[in-house]
């Protein structure tokens, strides 16, 4: 069997939820098993919690013999725009520097940390993110002991941006990406990133995004968006803070065969770049 037709499951790991999606790869993507297991958890941050739900969901026949894709909730993660240069060239320089300017942000880490980072264009700011090296070695443990074979580990907030960065134009977007109680949003003007920042939510979600909003629109000065571009499973525009003149887009997951974003958003995570 060529690998192209073997079956996908894409699964995401959230405080909230372990939620896994099967999909058929013959002739056109196609939803044929769903599951979500709730997390009973501690801190937003505490990813321990998901680690036995995805352990027991991992053993389920539904989802077995196929490749998989998991997608990590921002609450995992942290971000940064990281200043870059074509003279790093290593790549073990190049993780110094990114964990340089990581330490610089947030303090020493408690715990060693997986780096990440990407190099799309020359002398321009880059986005770096850091995991806890230890959640991702559990993560293919887990899968080393299932029929699964693990094909990719994505972070929410790029997965997302992969599904909108063709509405990111030279003019300008604020990109917004919000989770139950936790909001990234992103900056971008002529071709680069400008701004990011991932911050809690309250109970009060809708006032604290209009606030976070507007303090991102200062943040951007000369390089204020055109449009806001928001993206979520069941997300639309009276969710999201007002942008005055500016142009609003609403994009969600892709509807597939079996999946609506609306009436399975809970999926909405796992299913983020489906084409």
């Amino acid at each position: 069997m060529l690998p192209s037709w073997r079956d996908q499951v894409r699964i995401a790991l959230s405080p909230e939820r372990v939620a896994l999606a099967r999909l058929s790869r013959r002739w056109r993507p196609k939803v044929t098993a769903k599951h979500v297991v709730d997390c009973a958890g501690g801190a937003p941050s505490d990813w321990r919690y998901c680690l036995e739900p995805l352990r027991e969901t991992l053993q389920m026949p539904a989802f077995a013999g196929a490749d998989a894709s998991v997608v990590i909730s921002n609450h995992f993660v942290r971000y940064a725009l990281v200043p870059w240069s074509e003279h790093l060239v290593a790549e073990d320089e190049k993780r110094a520097w990114v964990a340089h300017h990581f330490a610089e942000l947030y303090g020493e880490p408690a715990a060693p940390l997986e780096y990440r980072w990407s190099e799309d264009k020359a002398n321009a700011p880059c986005v770096a993110s850091a995991v806890d090296r230890e959640f991702m070695a559990h993560i293919r443990a887990l899968f080393e002991s299932s029929s699964l074979r693990l094909r990719s580990v994505q972070l929410y907030l790029m997965a997302a941006f992969n599904r909108c960065k063709r509405h990111v134009n030279g003019n300008g977007v604020c990109l917004v990406l919000p989770e139950n109680g936790r909001v990234c949003m992103a900056t971008f003007a002529r071709g680069e990133w400008r701004t990011l920042s991932c911050k809690s939510l309250g109970p009060d979600w809708h006032a604290e995004l209009s606030l976070l909003f507007e303090r991102q629109l200062l943040l951007a000065e000369d390089d204020a968006p055109a449009a806001l571009l928001a993206y979520g499973a069941s997300l639309t525009s009276a969710d999201l803070p007002s942008a005055g003149d500016m142009a609003v887009k609403v994009l969600t997951p892709k509807a597939l065969l079996g999946f609506s974003p609306y009436s399975d958003a809970e999926y909405g995570m796992a299913l983020t770049g489906v084409a």
